[in-house]
């Protein structure tokens, strides 16, 4: 097991967006098995969310210290990149 000095907020964001992530798909392959096509849908959008978010680490200066702050429930389309560009979903489906 981890000691906990070498697990870094990151670390944290990217074990919660795994877990949700295979709940989403558990819940999809639900849904289709049932074909319950309109329930599942949505949960394709919240998947491309999930690598959205994971995305915008890769475009700040100190992705430990957005972590950070996502994990105190902070809005991640309140901070910014390292051009100054506010994450919003918009400019993280562009880049």
């Amino acid at each position: 097991m981890l000691e906990e000095k070498n697990v870094y907020p990151l670390d944290l964001f990217a074990i919660g967006s795994i877990k949700r992530a295979l709940s989403q798909i558990d819940g999809f392959l639900t849904l289709i098995a049932e074909s319950n096509y309109v329930a599942a849908a949505p949960l394709i959008r919240l998947q491309l969310d999930i690598g959205l978010r994971f995305s915008a680490f890769w475009l700040v200066r100190n992705p430990h210290e957005l972590a950070k702050e996502i994990l105190n429930r902070k809005e991640i389309r309140n901070f910014k990149d390292s051009k100054n560009q506010r994450l919003t979903d918009s400019y993280l489906i562009q880049i």
